[in-house]
């Protein structure tokens, strides 16, 4: 009996050699071969944009511009050079359909249809920059809310973290002029030739619809449309343009009656110069 049991003792101790031995082997592969998958950070969420509009109050009338400023943190709260930063504008609420203009910060005012998101990379202070255009306003009485936002670029747009920064648009003075129920216009400065990229400022006189048209009532118009040479389009009450070669040049306006959507047009010629 004696022999047995100490047979039946060194069994049961090489057993749990082996299973602590297994352990230990186990437990050194997990030390040896970690397996802690491959890093992928730093993510957006660890990189912070907080943006400003200074001024932040302009008046809507097409020449007024405020810097954009994207101050841009990383996950230790730093500020970080070189992030690309896209800029766009929105609406608060409804309104008036011409938001204004983006564009880079030392770029000239960009025209009507060149309207579009803006990009700019952080410098060395972790600024990204850009300037917001205010509109030419059509409906000078009222006064608006423009958004301007912000976020890194080159992300996942759905999981995107958007920044606003708020511009107050006040309303543009009334021409000192009462306008009229005929087609017209005004330009500045009024001479009789300008030069060869000199700014033209345009206003139309014409505020309600042409009676004296068939199918005009006199009501309020709704729509200026400004055709250059070349196809250039504007739209709004006020514009500004600049002819690139020299000659004689036309420019038409076409005003659109807003309940009947009655047309009245009218033009003028200009003599560009080098």
């Amino acid at each position: 009996m004696n022999s047995r049991l100490q047979l039946n003792s060194l069994r049961y101790g090489v057993i749990a050699l082996l299973l602590a031995g297994g352990m230990v082997s186990v437990a050194a592969c997990a030390l040896d071969n970690p397996d802690p998958g491959e890093l992928s950070g730093p993510s957006e969420l660890g990189t912070a944009v907080d943006i400003r509009a200074v001024p932040d109050q302009l008046v809507s009338d097409g020449f007024s511009s405020a810097v954009i400023e994207a101050v841009v943190r990383g996950p230790d709260g730093a500020r970080t050079s070189g992030v690309e930063v896209l800029f766009d504008i929105t609406r608060q609420g409804a309104g008036f359909l011409d938001l204004g203009n983006l564009a880079s910060l030392n770029s000239p005012r960009p025209s009507y249809s060149e309207s579009g998101p803006v990009s700019s990379v952080s410098d060395g202070e972790g600024v990204a920059r850009a300037r917001y255009w205010a509109p030419f306003r059509t409906d000078q009485e009222n006064d608006a809310t423009v958004i301007i936002t912000g976020r890194p670029s080159g992300t996942n747009f759905n999981t995107a973290l958007f920044r606003t920064a708020s511009i107050f648009l006040r309303a543009a003075d009334r021409p000192s002029f009462p306008g009229s129920g005929t087609c017209g216009f005004l330009w500045e400065p009024a001479k009789l030739t300008y030069r060869v990229g000199e700014g033209i400022a345009f206003t139309a006189t014409q505020l309600v619809g042409d009676v004296s048209i068939s199918g005009c009532v006199g009501n309020e118009i709704a729509r200026y449309e400004w055709i250059f040479d070349a196809g250039k389009t504007y739209i709004g009450r006020n514009v500004v343009h600049a002819f690139s070669t020299v000659g004689a040049h036309p420019v038409i306006l076409v005003t659109h009656e807003a309940v009947t959507g009655c047309r009245a047009t009218c033009t003028a010629d200009y003599d560009i110069v080098n």
